[in-house]
């Protein structure tokens, strides 16, 4: 169902733009979504989902379409190749189903559209393209281009505007201002693999001397691989056979799930971090990648965004219900302090990961077998460690509570 008259512009209709314009027209908010292509794309995209996640789909009503094709999370097991020092997380003793869920990102784009289509006061302009954007005091104006500028809709006037569409390919990038850039000088070689022996729903985050290897749960007897390594050995690997592929994985990686029988998918794509913001008078907001983009050593980047979503819904409706814009200065910096905190955590978090499991000395080495030993036997910082994880350390948002935003 369309609105005649949005307040508010989604630019970018993946996961996490989806997931912000249901949200805020079941707060009654008329948005409407731009969507740069007409159809998504039928490339297979995996992801991890936390738990917190999955409440926010659940909510929304998405996950009863997205859970017969996600596969859960029971355990993690963390180890390093070649030392002492392994720690282990259990869904059971957390009284969660699942630590988390491995899915295709197109599962959460098939879930999320029909509920779109059904949802009075959301309009969506597919095939168009956001090439200008001039900002007022009252509001802002987005200038388009492609299907939505050919059928007569040139322009279009809103309150305010969310760039929900990637980093620097952003509609807005010239709009915002870049305060962290890491260049990690590694690529990650992503495949989904069949294995020879049941993986028992374990991920499992191997580091190994030339980076980590994840390799988690998937159907039919696969595991989704993510596989960080140096440049010129990712891109190597990247055009190897198939049998020299599954020979150096399983070299890397060790017996632990037999062998790999079949390697699809490949693909690789370089690795930053990268931390953008939006002047609080500019009337646009940054969610997901737009905002951040992480090194993958911990899976976050996709529940961050939706975390973003959540509590960006959550903030705009209440700065509506009491009568003020939701373009504002004052729920601008709402959003940007509630979300302050958790942006750096995990940010944080991956980068220090990524930058402490990769110095192979004898030394480092036995510090990082004492780390993992040391978190294993230490529950109440392990079951910290677990609840950030599951996007469930901080106050949440009511979208993961159960409650419309």
């Amino acid at each position: 169902m369309a609105a005649s008259t949005p307040r508010i512009a989604v630019v970018g209709a993946g996961p996490v733009g989806a997931t912000l314009a249901l949200a805020l027209a079941r707060a009654a908010i008329d948005v409407v979504l731009v969507e740069r292509h007409g159809t998504h794309s039928s490339r297979f995209r995996p992801v991890a989902l936390s738990c917190s996640s999955r409440r926010i789909l659940d909510t929304l009503g998405a996950w009863a379409a997205v859970s017969p094709r996600a596969s859960p999370i029971a355990r993690v097991h963390v180890s390093q190749r070649g030392c002492f020092g392994v720690t282990r997380l259990d869904a059971s003793e957390y009284g969660v189903e699942a630590l988390g869920y491995v899915a295709d990102t197109r599962a959460l784009v098939s879930a999320l559209s029909p509920l779109l289509a059904e949802t009075a006061g959301v309009q969506r302009l597919s095939s168009t393209a956001v090439v200008g954007i001039a900002r007022g005091t009252h509001g802002v104006r987005l200038e388009l281009a492609g299907a939505a500028a050919e059928a007569g809709t040139r322009s279009l006037e809103v309150e305010a505007a969310v760039a929900a569409d990637g980093g620097s390919a952003s509609w807005c990038a010239a709009e915002i201002e870049c305060v962290e850039s890491r260049e990690y000088a590694q690529v990650a070689l992503g495949a989904l693999v069949r294995i020879e022996r049941d993986h028992r729903a374990v991920a499992y985050e191997r580091f190994t001397p030339e980076g980590p290897i994840a390799l988690l749960p998937s159907n039919d007897r696969a595991c989704v691989l993510v596989w960080t390594l140096p440049p010129e050995r990712g891109r190597a690997l990247l055009a190897s056979s198939e049998a020299f592929f599954r020979t150096e994985l399983h070299r890397a990686f060790g017996d632990r799930l037999g062998r790999f029988l079949e390697v699809r998918h490949r693909e690789i794509f370089p690795l930053r971090k990268v931390r953008s913001r939006a002047a609080p008078a500019s009337r646009i907001f940054l969610v997901g990648s737009a905002a951040h983009t992480l090194h993958p050593v911990a899976g976050q980047g996709l529940n961050l965004g939706l975390r973003d979503a959540a509590v960006l819904a959550e903030v705009m409706a209440g700065t509506v219900r009491g009568g003020g814009d939701p373009g504002s200065p004052e729920c601008f910096e709402r959003y940007l302090a509630l979300r302050r905190s958790d942006h750096l955590r995990v940010g944080n978090a991956t980068d220090l990961l990524a930058r402490i499991f990769l110095p192979e000395s004898r030394a480092m080495r036995l510090l990082r077998g004492a780390a993992l030993v040391g978190l294993d036997l230490a529950s109440p910082l392990k079951r910290e460690f677990a609840r950030h994880a599951m996007g469930l350390g901080l106050p949440v948002s009511r979208l993961v509570r159960g409650m419309a935003p």
